[in-house]
């Protein structure tokens, strides 16, 4: 039986209103439960909310910060529910009505299918009977803050003094102690041995032995920036950062983490990366996330991927990479050559 803050927290799933959201919502709330009696997720409730709402924008904050808490977009409803939603247009209620059911359908896939209906509809009856377009345009943009925002189960988390997080900047911006140097390709970054090597195995092997790293303290990573390294150094030593990040630097930090087996630097980064993926780096941020990044970045790379008219036109014409077209699952018949036995 859920307590009374569960109820309220299921009651303003889909109000659009965030600060009473967040306020009334426990530290434990399951965000992986179902309701119930409707039998639906936490997100399936607010995920189509606000489609018939003059102003977006407070939904999106829902889903967006819904799916952050831990709700998984991919959770299903069980084969038992019997919730639905029914959508019409008011000049002509009975002609245009749409029932949406919730039966087993995770938050995307009733997204997908509310979109193809309304998209099936206003093709059939035509855009002057059955004008869908602006309740389509809300789908696109929940189903791409789903795709951009952390899919994961929240990972745990602990609340600390920001006291304790100066202090590990000071030590992070405090060069006059640093004893290690980054030789990249536009400059020198410093940091402290010690720190480096409780972090990072590798790091801890290079600086440690008798290797050249280690005798000279220096460490050559000429296929990095100096903004990715520093970076990279930030959120080793402080788990954040002020700064307001291009893709292309959080890619070479994520790089330097995975080279260097600092796991859970890969998946702050990736988290970050997750709400930067568009048009114009997903090649490069998707070849990444196959070869480097934890599943959660795929699963973003793969769901932007195939909801992006460029990307799908770049698909079908064969013109993305095959790790690419491996990601989103659609590589086998493109450009494919005909197997060949050895006789």
């Amino acid at each position: 039986m859920k307590s009374g803050h569960d109820n309220v927290v299921w009651s303003l799933l889909d109000t659009g209103e965030l600060e009473n959201l967040q306020a009334f919502t426990p530290p434990n709330f399951p965000w992986l439960s179902i309701h119930e009696d409707d039998k639906i997720t936490p997100l399936q409730k607010a995920a189509l909310a606000g489609i018939s709402s003059e102003a977006f924008d407070p939904y999106f904050r829902v889903i967006e910060w819904v799916v952050g808490e831990g709700a998984d977009p991919a959770q299903q409803a069980p084969v038992s529910c019997t919730y639905g939603t029914d959508l019409w247009k008011n000049h002509d209620k009975k002609g245009t009505r749409v029932h949406i059911d919730y039966k087993n359908h995770s938050a995307v896939s009733l997204v997908l299918s509310c979109r193809k209906c309304l998209e099936h509809e206003m093709s059939q009856k035509g855009k002057q009977q059955a004008d869908w377009s602006r309740e389509i345009e809300y789908l696109k943009g929940a189903l791409a803050l789903m795709a951009k925002t952390e899919v994961n189960v929240k990972r745990p988390r602990i609340t600390i003094s920001r006291s304790v997080v100066e202090l590990w900047e000071g030590l992070c911006q405090c060069t006059k102690t640093h004893n290690v140097t980054f030789e990249t390709s536009d400059g020198q970054v410093t940091a402290h041995d010690l720190v480096l090597q409780k972090a990072s195995p590798v790091l801890d092997a290079m600086l440690c032995g008798s290797l050249v790293e280690a005798r000279r303290k220096t460490i050559e990573v000429k296929d990095a920036t100096s903004s990715g390294v520093s970076l990279f150094l930030e959120v080793l030593y402080t788990g954040c950062t002020c700064n307001d990040l291009e893709w292309h630097t959080v890619l070479t930090a994520m790089d330097l983490a995975h080279r260097w087996s600092v796991d859970y630097i890969v998946v702050m980064l990736s988290g970050i990366l997750q709400t930067l993926i568009n048009e114009e780096n997903f090649v490069a941020i998707s070849e990444a996330a196959a070869y480097k990044g934890p599943d959660s970045l795929r699963k973003a790379c793969r769901m932007f991927g195939n909801n992006n008219k460029t990307i799908q036109s770049q698909l079908k014409a064969g013109k993305l990479p095959r790790i690419v077209q491996d990601l989103l699952g659609i590589s086998e018949g493109l450009n494919a050559q005909k197997r060949r036995r050895s006789l």
